[in-house]
């Protein structure tokens, strides 16, 4: 049986839900060579005869290929928000198309997924966070003062972060103004007589800045084949890192002999 030659309105169909899916994969912390593959794998299973994709940490290019039509798209990738229940309900998703599913179903599924994701508010996350990163000082044999101290400073740097965002700063500046908030707030605390060590509060206040999934995900990239990626990511990650040892400093600087 002969193929059916797929439309230019249904090649846009296809890109525009596949393009969707992997925005949100990739946005949501996945690497880049589980994005290719179920990419590919979405697309042929809507009937296109060919795919070239293009994967990169900020854009996905993709040009679908069906009898003697093309389409080609693509889609800037937003900031990274590591969120392993969306990817694997994304992936589920994907694995579950079938050749009788239409791109539109698959592109009104995706988007009520990620409206459904969107059930907490943004200061339950920053209170998440500061819980998350007081444990950790409970998990370096801590005291009560320093757990107290570590969720305050988390939970005022986190806020902070959070505004800063949300009016678009430069996400760089962003994480140097939160570690340095979260710093001075351990030092303020230790000028009050309520901590004895500074050591544990200052380095679980800080942890949620920490770009786990970028260095993860920079390593996976490079091992598999994906350079370009991989070196782009673990740029991204060491900058990261930069701006958050020098909000520490920074912040130290300006406590002078406090800490």
């Amino acid at each position: 049986m002969e193929k059916k030659e797929l439309s230019i309105e249904e090649l846009k169909q296809i890109a525009d839900a596949s393009l969707l899916v992997g925005k949100t994969m990739l946005e949501s912390g996945a690497e880049i060579c589980i994005v290719e593959e179920t990419l590919s794998r979405l697309v042929q299973t809507f009937g296109c005869d060919k795919v070239n994709l293009s994967v990169l940490p900020q854009t996905i290019a993709m040009t679908l290929v069906s009898g003697n039509e093309f389409r080609t798209k693509m889609v800037h990738i937003g900031t990274l928000k590591p969120d392993i229940q969306r990817l694997s309900e994304i992936y589920k998703l994907t694995k579950n198309v079938c050749s009788a599913c239409s791109p539109v179903d698959v592109l009104k599924q995706t988007k009520a997924l990620i409206s459904q994701n969107q059930q907490f508010t943004g200061y339950q996350k920053v209170f998440a966070a500061a819980l998350a990163c007081a444990s950790f000082a409970a998990l370096f044999k801590g005291t009560t003062a320093e757990f107290a101290t570590a969720f305050i400073a988390t939970f005022l740097a986190a806020s902070l972060r959070k505004t800063l965002d949300a009016k678009e700063f430069n996400p760089l500046l962003s994480i140097t103004l939160a570690s340095l908030l979260a710093t001075v707030c351990v030092g303020l605390f230790s000028s009050l007589g309520v901590l004895e060590d500074t050591n544990i509060a200052l380095a679980s206040s800080v942890l949620f800045l920490v770009p786990g999934v970028q260095l993860i995900n920079t390593f996976e990239d490079i091992i598999k084949g994906h350079y370009l990626s991989g070196l782009a990511r673990g740029l991204h990650g060491l900058l990261i890192s930069f701006a958050i040892v020098f909000g520490i400093a920074l912040g130290l600087k300006l406590l002078g002999s406090i800490v």
